[in-house]
C-alpha cells in the first residue's frame, strides 16, 4: 500500500499487460470488490457489483468503453462508472488508476471519484 498526500493507492502485481487482455479482473481490498479493466491500453477501475442485482461486472463483456453486466445486461461506462442502460438505475463508484513499474495501482482513499482519469 502506498500513501500519497491524502490518497491511498493499492498495488496489484502481475496485472500489467498480461492478465487484463481478456477483459476484467477482480481485486478485493477490505471487503470492497473492485473490477479493473484494460481498454485501449489504459486501465480503469469501478466497483465490481452491479447495483441492480449484484452481478459481477468484471465478468461482463467489454464493448468499447462499456461493460455489460453478465446477469441482466445493464451497461456501465468503465471510465466513470455511470449507468448507460437499465435495468440498473444507478452507476457504480469509479477509482483512479495508475501504473508504477510492474504494478497497477488503484486509489481507494476518500478522494477517489469518477472525475479521475485513467493511466495508459
Amino acid at each position: 500500500m502506498r500513501h500519497t498526500q491524502s490518497a491511498v493507492f493499492i498495488a496489484f502485481r502481475c496485472c500489467h499487460g498480461q492478465v487484463l487482455r481478456e477483459g476484467g479482473r477482480v481485486v478485493e481490498v477490505g471487503g470492497l470488490k473492485i473490477a479493473i479493466f484494460r481498454v485501449g491500453g489504459s486501465y480503469y477501475a469501478i466497483e465490481n457489483t452491479c447495483p441492480h442485482r449484484g452481478g459481477p461486472l468484471a465478468e461482463g463483456k467489454i464493448e468499447g468503453d462499456e461493460v455489460i453486466c453478465p446477469w441482466h445486461g445493464s451497461r456501465f461506462n468503465v471510465k466513470t462508472g455511470a449507468v448507460l442502460e437499465p435495468p440498473a438505475r444507478q452507476g457504480v463508484r469509479s477509482f483512479a488508476v495508475r501504473v508504477t513499474g510492474d504494478d497497477v495501482e488503484v486509489e481507494i482513499g476518500e478522494e477517489s471519484t469518477s472525475s479521475f482519469g485513467a493511466v495508459g
